[in-house]
């Protein structure tokens, strides 16, 4: 490091030298607790330089500040729903009265969790939904390399490309300026027939077969409540078939497979149409991102809970409530 103590700290163009100078600096002052004062005397710089220094590990993310405003009632809520299933991480934000300001907030600490997840050489799989397209667009990457970005469920061809799972694995595979495998086929054909016979093509079941090789799942959950149903407003259901299947007891989707509240796969006719990954394998990744918010979604995060789809949730306080009273009164 060249900055001589009457130099001014300029981060227009900031080589890897410097860089590492400035995690110095930032570690002395946030991990070591040393003043600007202390600082400065250790690395013969003048205090205003420190304080740009500081300033600009903030601007460029080399130290990110967060606030923890999980409340009390929060807190409760991850404790208990983490011991009673055993999962390794379960974060509970406050509930908006907006569920678009929900699935921000959820998305926001998702993308933190999945950041601190990754390692170098990761393959990370994604599916679809839209509390996940918020997880992929407020996500920053901490520059690991080595990375793999698979789409792990057909494309929806939904009117809003954010939540396409094709649309998911390369914006987030830019971002982490990772390698990209896209499975090209859709989400759900018309019958089982063309199902198989599209799984037999090279380019899908090669995909298909990376899958089996995931280290972390980025995964959303589908409602059978047909106002809030993915697969409602795709017209891959109808509202009939919607209420249909809730009221035979298939709450949701996982990675577009049908569950009870159990975690047991339910057998409907959809799932035999379903291209993407299988349950089995699903449950073979070794960590697995739930992303999920709202009171409609309790009952399918509840299944996904119990068939241990999941061992990492993000949720929302009414989401969370809700699927601890189920647990009571079942």
């Amino acid at each position: 490091m060249s900055l001589s103590k009457g130099e001014n700290v300029n981060i227009g163009d900031l080589d890897y030298t410097k860089r590492d100078f400035y995690i110095k600096v930032a570690k002395m002052y946030f991990i070591d607790e040393l003043s600007q004062q202390e600082i400065s005397e250790k690395v013969g710089l003048s205090r205003s330089n420190i304080s740009k220094i500081l300033k600009a590990c903030r601007d460029l993310k080399i130290v990110e500040i967060r606030i923890n405003d999980t409340s009390s009632l929060g807190i409760m809520f991850q404790e208990e729903i983490k011991t009673k299933f055993n999962v390794e991480n379960v974060i509970v934000v406050p509930s908006e009265m907006n569920e678009e300001l929900t699935k921000i907030q959820i998305g926001k600490v998702a993308a933190n969790l999945l950041n601190s997840m990754i390692k170098d050489n990761s393959v990370i799989g994604i599916a679809r939904g839209s509390t996940l397209s918020h997880t992929v667009t407020q996500f920053s990457s901490n520059n690991h390399v080595g990375l793999e970005v698979v789409q792990i469920v057909g494309g929806s061809g939904d009117l809003n490309l954010n939540t396409d799972g094709y649309e998911l694995a390369r914006t987030i595979a830019d971002k982490m300026n990772a390698e990209l495998t896209v499975l090209q086929a859709p989400l759900i054909v018309k019958n089982a027939q063309l199902r198989d016979m599209l799984l037999k093509e090279p380019g899908i079941s090669k995909v298909l077969q990376k899958a089996e090789h995931i280290d972390i799942a980025l995964l959303g959950l589908g409602t059978n409540h047909f106002e809030s149903s993915a697969y409602h407003k795709a017209g891959y259901l109808t509202e009939k078939e919607s209420k249909e299947l809730l009221f035979n007891g298939a709450v949701g989707d996982v990675c577009g497979k049908q569950i009870d509240i159990n975690g047991n796969i339910f057998d409907a006719e959809i799932n035999n149409r379903f291209i993407g990954i299988d349950a089995g394998t699903i449950k073979k990744i070794p960590k697995r991102l739930c992303v999920a918010g709202g009171a409609h979604k309790a009952e399918v995060i509840l299944g996904a809970l119990r068939g241990g789809f999941i061992n990492s949730l993000v949720t929302d306080e009414d989401a969370a409530m809700r699927i601890l009273s189920l647990i009571k009164n079942l």
